[in-house]
């Protein structure tokens, strides 16, 4: 059997999960990562210029409560201007945004001859409950698709839980720490398209390189103690 690639007789369902809590507000984080989303679609349209049935995406965005932004979509149908984050929602639910993911593969269920749906994380905090989250994540690497279960990667910056976003992710490997805000708006396109440059297994090894290569996430500079009225720290 030959190695599986995204074709179109093999296509791609591509789900993003987004923090959208109200701590995305915070360096601008919200509008790095809209960019990043940006330039993630961007790019894979344009490597997927004459494949257009190649991919179907769907975007859930998550705070206290979860929204679609888009299901099951045609990867060209996608306005190119899309932003979906502000910033303004509240808490970090991501049980309820993972049982999102899974319910719409539900609603959307591949075919067993296409490519296993590639499910794309990030978030700059931890879960409000994790483990509820835990739970949803377990359930959905274990949702039963013709095709063979999704796989999960993961993308954490700022206060989020590497060990914690491990778990979540379909392999530890799969889990990439992101320095900052900043870089989230290169890594979401570097790390979306892997799936357009090769194989399923050479995606697979790519990601385990970069999660390899990867910086961890910068630590917040420690806290100065000030010294009392007699001097005292």
């Amino acid at each position: 059997m030959p190695p599986l690639r995204v074709t179109r007789k093999t296509p791609m369902h591509i789900i993003l999960i987004a923090d959208d809590s109200g701590s995305m507000q915070e360096d601008q984080a919200f509008e790095h990562a809209n960019r990043g989303i940006r330039e993630w679609l961007l790019e894979l349209q344009l490597q997927s210029k004459a494949q257009k049935d190649h991919f179907w995406t769907s975007v859930i965005v998550f705070g206290s409560r979860v929204r679609i932004e888009g299901e099951a979509l045609r990867l060209h149908d996608i306005d190119p201007e899309f932003a979906p984050i502000q910033g303004r929602s509240g808490s970090t639910d991501m049980a309820a945004a993972l049982a999102c993911a899974r319910e719409i593969l539900d609603r959307n269920p591949p075919k067993a001859t296409d490519c296993p749906p590639w499910i794309f994380l990030y978030t700059d905090g931890q879960a409000d409950d994790e483990h509820k989250a835990l739970r949803e994540a377990k359930a959905l690497k274990e949702t039963n698709l013709a095709c063979g279960p999704p796989i999960i990667v993961t993308i954490g910056f700022r206060d989020a839980r590497a060990d914690f976003l491990q778990q979540v992710a379909t392999r530890p490997e799969y889990y990439l720490p992101c320095p900052d805000s900043d870089q989230l708006a290169n890594m979401i396109p570097e790390v979306g398209t892997l799936v357009v440059k090769g194989t399923i297994d050479e995606a697979k090894q790519k990601l385990k390189e970069k999660s390899s290569q990867a910086p961890p996430p910068r630590s917040p500079p420690p806290h100065r103690a000030e010294p009392d009225d007699n001097g005292f720290v």
